[in-house]
């Protein structure tokens, strides 16, 4: 059987141009975990929606974007740099990157504290202590994840699947057995980025054994650094603008519309993160690729691959009625909202050109792509979230999408280095 799937993936390699036995090797390997973490993230849904009050949800998700917004200082550009410079065959020590980190990333902590003490004498004191109980966690759990990198690296996304599936699932048995045991949501929180914490060191430890530091005086740890910081100042407006839309609803809408805007996204975000999968296994091959021929051959993938992706989310909009009476009843009022959103999987396939970006170290691009699209999306969300609630945050996303497409072309085929 497996001869016979790699003569028809040789096969198959006249007509879509692409190395298919590695696409499908090796994206097969992460499709494979980003599926278990689909069905893990679907089962933790599914016991937040019926144990967890709306209100205390949208609250428990405000928190954990301003917690997202906070890592940002533990410098998370550092994980590009490093899948970049391990590609390039250089021996990377995670170790010296990861004291780097944690030191920023104190920065995020001070930042939740002062929220805490906002709340705290606004006299919210279930806010107060949510974010006190998170800040403690954050120069942590984002540095960790710095294994991933260096696998996807390595080319090694058996080991990197099989990680994720681990720590995935591990954190779900802990949420889960926390939200059965206590509705409270305090205690939910901790316990959350407790874990998280826990199995990302458990994960990172393992990955250090595969992978022992070696002293390498060849590796320029120095361009490593610079280019990590480099990238995690692009990220943090790009992370900012992801966030924003969270963090306006909130204040606008309230933690329940809220959290129906998070369930109406959190099925589409899930598929889109398992087909996101094949931007992660062409970052190796897209380094140093400058030929007009590769540009050509490219482009065409990514149209042939946006022409499939029409088919499952056809699919999803037919299905999502049903989807949502399954296993969210309560969240009945997500299901227009996330059938709108579903949309925005045609765009994963463009994405892959700011991949290409990041490989090719075009900064340029990458600094107008870093203000440009989460501009328009931050001034969507302003707009269209007071007027149309729900809906007009799908629309900025939409023209957000759009923005970073036009982008991505121009810079794709006339400013890119020349041939």
């Amino acid at each position: 059987m497996k001869s016979h799937a790699i003569h028809f993936l040789r096969w198959s390699e006249q007509y879509t141009k692409t190395d298919m036995t590695y696409l499908i090797g090796q994206s097969g390997w992460l499709i494979l975990g980003q599926s278990a973490i689909f069905i893990s993230s679907l089962l933790l849904a599914w016991v937040f929606a019926n144990h967890v009050t709306p209100a205390d949800y949208g609250l428990y998700k405000y928190v954990l974007s301003m917690a997202t917004l906070a890592a940002i200082t533990s410098l998370t550009g550092f994980g590009t740099a490093i899948a970049r410079y391990t590609t390039k065959e250089k021996a990377i020590s995670l170790k010296k990157l990861l004291k780097t980190q944690i030191r920023f990333g104190l920065l995020g902590t001070l930042g939740l504290f002062f929220f805490a003490l906002y709340y705290f004498f606004l006299g919210n004191t279930l806010l107060a202590s949510l974010f006190a109980v998170t800040a403690i966690w954050v120069p942590f759990y984002e540095s960790l994840s710095g294994y991933q990198f260096l696998l996807q690296g390595k080319k090694d996304f058996k080991t990197q699947t099989y990680l994720r599936i681990v720590q995935r699932l591990l954190l779900s048995v802990a949420v889960i057995g926390i939200i059965l045991y206590t509705k409270n949501i305090v205690i939910i929180t901790l316990v959350y980025f407790a874990a998280l914490t826990l199995t990302q060191y458990i994960v990172y430890r393992y990955t250090m054994y595969k992978y022992p530091d070696t002293d390498d005086t060849d590796t320029p740890y120095e361009k490593i650094i610079s280019y990590g910081k480099r990238v995690s100042v692009q990220n943090i407006f790009l992370t900012g603008a992801n966030q924003i839309d969270k963090i306006i609803m909130f204040k606008f809408l309230g933690p329940t519309q809220l959290a129906i805007y998070f369930f109406a996204i959190a099925l589409p975000n899930e598929i889109q993160g398992v087909l996101g999968n094949i931007n992660s296994v062409a970052f190796p091959k897209l380094v140093d690729k400058f030929s007009s021929k590769f540009k050509q051959a490219l482009i065409k993938k990514i149209f042939l691959f946006t022409l499939l992706l029409t088919i499952p989310a056809g699919l999803y909009i037919l299905i999502a009625p049903y989807l949502f009476t399954w296993l969210f009843p309560v969240y009945m009022s997500s299901v227009f909202i996330s059938q709108l959103y579903i949309g925005t999987m045609l765009f994963i396939p463009a994405s892959l050109l700011w991949h290409y970006f990041y490989a090719v170290e075009h900064q340029k691009a990458l600094w107008y792509g870093t203000f440009i699209g989460p501009s328009t999306f931050i001034i969507g969300i302003l707009v269209f979230v007071p007027l149309f609630g729900l809906i007009g945050a799908v629309l900025a996303t939409y023209i957000r999408s759009l923005v970073d497409l036009a982008m991505a072309l121009f810079f794709f085929f006339y400013k890119t280095k020349a041939d």
